[in-house]
């Protein structure tokens, strides 16, 4: 994915989790596995991206996710919420519920 790519998909009006990790980061691993379970739970009803820190160095020094995870919540280009370090898939499913509580599309039976 090239970053022309990336601000296309985050313009969007349906909500777009990003998870910034990288490679050489060992928590990264741990938010992988979560972001893994969010997709199965929710991956129909909200877009998930993944991106590596070292194939987007601008945008995780941005959001100061080069030796941390990262989680971004865009709704049409707009950061809605930022989270760094680990949730858990529940929190991380709640959190978006809340912060997109006006899309309806997003109605989740866990």
């Amino acid at each position: 994915m090239s970053e022309k790519e990336f601000y296309k998909i985050i313009n969007t009006e349906n909500p777009v989790l990003v998870s910034i990790t990288s490679r050489y980061c060992d928590p990264c691993f741990l938010q992988k596995m979560v972001i893994e379970k969010v997709k199965k739970n929710i991956g129909k009803r909200i877009f998930i991206i993944s991106i590596d820190a070292d194939d987007f160095p601008d945008l995780a020094a941005e959001h100061n996710a080069r030796d941390k995870p990262a989680l971004l919540l865009f709704i049409n280009g707009e950061l809605i919420w930022k989270q760094k370090d680990i949730l858990s898939t529940e929190q991380i499913i709640e959190i978006i519920l809340e912060k997109t509580y006006a899309y309806p599309f997003l109605i989740i039976l866990l």
